[in-house]
């Protein structure tokens, strides 16, 4: 399955606004702050298999390097519904018998935002369980995350599980630049999934999940 669409710049940008306030304890990650604690960087090649209540995150030899016991987000940031920084969004849900094999959509960097407040914009296509928790998405970002980045735009894949938070290394793109971002279905054992996140057009931003639970919410959207 294959869904395409173009970000409308002119239409997305004046959407944007400044990020809410934040307690200093907290990072900003697609969806809402985070706890430093909770943010783990995947290094390039490397990737993250399910193991119980458990995501290990490995080397690009396949050794665990971090095992993090996942956790349902505190009640501290689940009741922040209004500062999560969800601006707009559209949803699918696939009730067909076939999973999701492919996610891919397509835009265009947008130039670098005229002021500079340290805002943080994150541009993003997704996919999920239908019970939610849990997201799979390629990101196009402005701004500081708990992932890095700046006054520049910059790309990299993120799995949200729980309260923990795993993404690869932002890499910096030019404005104008063409991006194709993918989640692509790479194996099924049982009732395990493994997906793929990654901008096909970019290198290091390749992030893949192993023995997961069938993601089948796909969405689009924009957050702060």
């Amino acid at each position: 399955m294959r869904s395409v669409f173009t970000l409308i710049i002119s239409v997305l940008l004046p959407l944007a606004v400044l990020a809410a306030p934040r307690e200093t304890t907290t990072v900003l990650a697609p969806g809402g702050p985070r706890s430093p604690d909770d943010i783990h960087l995947v290094p390039d090649s490397g990737s993250l298999l399910h193991v119980g209540d458990a995501v290990h995150i490995l080397d690009d030899n396949g050794n665990t390097i971090k095992h993090i016991t996942l956790e349902a987000p505190s009640p501290l940031l689940e009741s922040r519904a209004l500062k999560t920084g969800w601006i707009t969004y559209a949803s699918w849900f696939n009730q067909n018998a076939s999973p999701i094999k492919n996610y891919t959509a397509s835009w265009t960097v947008p130039p670098v935002p005229k002021t500079e407040h340290g805002q943080t914009v994150f541009l993003f296509t997704a996919i999920e369980p239908g019970a939610g928790g849990w997201i799979l998405q390629p990101v196009l970002q402005y701004g500081p995350s708990s992932a890095g980045g700046g006054p520049y735009w910059s790309v990299s894949s993120w799995y949200l599980a729980g309260k923990s938070v795993f993404h690869t290394a932002p890499v910096r793109v030019s404005a104008g630049k063409s991006l194709t971002g993918a989640m692509t279905l790479t194996g099924v054992s049982g009732a395990k999934y493994s997906y793929k996140s990654r901008f096909t057009n970019v290198d290091g931003t390749t992030l893949t999940v192993n023995n997961a639970t069938q993601l089948v919410l796909k969405e689009e959207g924009e957050n702060q």
